[in-house]
């Protein structure tokens, strides 16, 4: 898995940018002054476009995944990576959207706030009518994120919970506004979950991978959910498994490190 800058043919991926913006002329104001970025996962998995807008801000003008790729986490590590690989270059990044609800909540997921709208943005600038998600495109809503200038890569090294999170990689334990400690710490937190430590503990064992039953169809749901985090929890479980949980960590926060210097 890695993030590329590609500097070659940046219209070879054109066919990928037309799904997050159906005009070709649109596109080619922003494609060859911008920084087009890969996502390789055995195969392409995401595109997007950067350009410099002057005074310390970036703009992130396109960014796609590919539809059978797609809530499995690959937008927000790829937006991850963009704020590592600008802080210091740039203070601010925006980013404008249409005004859909799943598209605006993506990006505040990813820490973007509202900061103004360009009214008939997409009646003025398109030759067609722009459709998503059943809504007719309008105006175009700007939100806008600060760049730190320091990215601080957060390890993890205690306790493996029953459902097998990798808690340095959990979005929660790595925010900067009231982080979870993790399961070492915020024991209470965990101990009171029903759906696996206490259901471990009625077992008498540690890991959902020691239950005859895994994965139950409770787990595979939890797991599934999870993929847009960008961790597998059966695949979390095989290699607790395969090598406990000391060197667990030892994997996963390698692996978290890599994530963050792409």
């Amino acid at each position: 898995m890695d993030i590329v800058l590609s500097t070659d043919d940046k219209k070879q991926y054109l066919d990928l940018l037309l799904l997050a913006d159906e005009s070709e002329s649109m596109i080619d104001r922003y494609l060859e002054r911008g920084e087009l970025f890969v996502f390789n996962d055995n195969g392409v998995k995401a595109v997007c476009v950067v350009t410099d807008e002057g005074d310390g801000v970036c703009e992130l003008k396109n960014i796609v995944v590919t539809p059978e790729s797609q809530r499995q986490g690959y937008g927000k590590r790829l937006i991850k990576h963009l704020l590592t690989y600008y802080s210091g270059r740039y203070n601010q990044m925006i980013v404008g959207t249409g005004d859909v609800p799943s598209s605006v909540g993506f990006y505040k997921s990813c820490g973007f706030e509202y900061s103004h709208r360009i009214e008939n943005f997409f009646t003025n600038n398109y030759d067609h009518q722009m459709i998503e998600d059943g809504v007719l495109l309008k105006d175009m809503v700007y939100l806008k994120r600060n760049i730190p200038e320091n990215i601080t890569v957060k390890t993890y090294y205690g306790r493996v919970p029953a459902c097998g999170v990798f808690c340095g990689g959990c979005p929660i334990y790595t925010r900067d506004k009231k982080p979870c400690l993790g399961t070492e710490l915020n024991k209470d937190r965990c101990e009171k979950c029903k759906t696996f430590h206490l259901c471990c503990v009625e077992k008498e064992i540690t890991h959902c991978y020691q239950c005859e039953v895994f994965p139950c169809t409770k787990f595979k749901s939890f797991a599934k959910r999870w993929l847009k985090y960008g961790q597998d929890f059966i695949e979390n479980q095989n290699v607790l498994k395969q090598v406990g949980g000391i060197e667990f960590l030892k994997i996963y926060n390698e692996k978290t490190n890599n994530e963050d210097r792409l």
